[in-house]
């Protein structure tokens, strides 16, 4: 499914353009939302994958986590170590980073800027651990039924705590499990709806107007924007999942399912996790790299920016998460009955 790749691609461009340019319309947050939403889609279609093995419980918990941790903890690791080195702030609050918790931390102390995106690791992984229990124990048929009344649950939370004057509580991980749930859900209801009927994309339009109107008469941390634009970029998103693995035809399935577009995709997550930290080089005066870790330089400083994100995302790839996953894969291969080539990679 090499468009879910293009589409990973789009979420963490937009993440990169909001952090560096602070538009008026959020882009940056509904590309979270897409990200969260093919993490859901695809890390419940593995455990679906794992609980229909057949493995003891304690196999498929040794299977699932030890990929995750091997996909994700290197260059989370990497990424601490150079906070911790340049970063005062981050190393004086060195546990919540460590222990996956530092969305509880920028519920309660927003001031940590380049670390920021460190926020939705912990949500995730808050979210491996129940939801592999979840997973594990429910029937697809109880997974569809109980997913939906808890997004409304969760939409109603945004905007309660935003209505008592409580907005940085929505980091919390409630505040976020619709749009992992979201993908969860299209993960399991593999008919009907999921298959992005053909007035999906006329409703996504109309989902994507609605939102930038609300985001743009109102603050973000207006309860009404607060409950419902995540909740809708989350509809949006699961039509443009559908959409993705099916396959988008004409000039936008070109786009995504480009090589180059596929690639932004399969190194997104170094992406996101090291955009942020490039601007130590505005107070290190890292050589020539300065200009292009200031926001001082326009539309070629981000530019520069988002081409060294790239090339650090692209050496971490390389150098540092391929060849540990390849390694686990040869020492510890998953112990399902399948070619690790129609493994999900994430």
């Amino acid at each position: 499914m090499p468009q879910l790749d293009g589409l990973r691609a789009i979420a963490a461009l937009a993440v990169v353009y909001y952090h560096w340019s602070a538009p008026a319309v959020p882009v940056g947050k509904w590309g979270v939302q897409l990200f969260l939403v093919l993490s859901g889609y695809l890390i419940t279609g593995i455990l679906l994958d794992l609980r229909h093995s057949h493995l003891s419980p304690g196999a498929a918990a040794r299977a699932f986590f030890a990929r995750r941790v091997m996909r994700l903890c290197p260059a989370y690791a990497l990424c601490l170590a150079i906070a911790f080195a340049f970063v005062p702030h981050a190393r004086a609050h060195w546990a919540w980073f460590v222990s996956y918790t530092s969305n509880i931390l920028q519920a309660t102390s927003p001031d940590y800027f380049m670390m920021t995106p460190t926020w939705t690791l912990a949500l995730e992984q808050q979210f491996y651990l129940v939801w592999f229990g979840v997973v594990m124990l429910a029937g697809c048929a109880w997974l569809r039924r109980g997913i939906l009344p808890i997004l409304l649950v969760c939409a109603l939370y945004r905007g309660v705590v935003c209505a008592l004057g409580e907005p940085m509580l929505v980091f919390l991980p409630f505040a976020n499990a619709d749009a992992l749930l979201l993908g969860a859900w299209l993960r399991v209801a593999r008919d009907g709806a999921a298959e992005a009927p053909g007035w999906g994309g006329a409703a996504a339009l109309a989902m994507l107007a609605l939102g930038a109107l609300l985001t743009w008469r109102l603050t973000p941390e207006h309860w009404l924007a607060a409950a419902l634009v995540p909740l809708g970029i989350g509809l949006v998103s699961v039509w443009a999942v559908a959409r993705g693995r099916r396959g988008f035809d004409g000039t936008l399935g070109r786009i995504l399912g480009h090589p180059a577009v596929v690639y932004l995709g399969r190194i997104s997550y170094g992406i996101y996790l090291y955009h942020m930290l490039l601007e130590l080089f505005s107070t290190q005066r890292v050589t020539f790299l300065w200009r292009f870790g200031t926001r001082d330089g326009g539309w070629d400083g981000l530019i520069g920016h988002t081409l060294l994100a790239i090339g650090f995302a692209a050496l971490s790839y390389h150098l540092l998460e391929r060849p540990l996953l390849e390694w686990q894969r040869r020492g510890y291969p998953l112990p399902w009955r399948r070619p690790p080539a129609l493994i999900p990679a994430e």
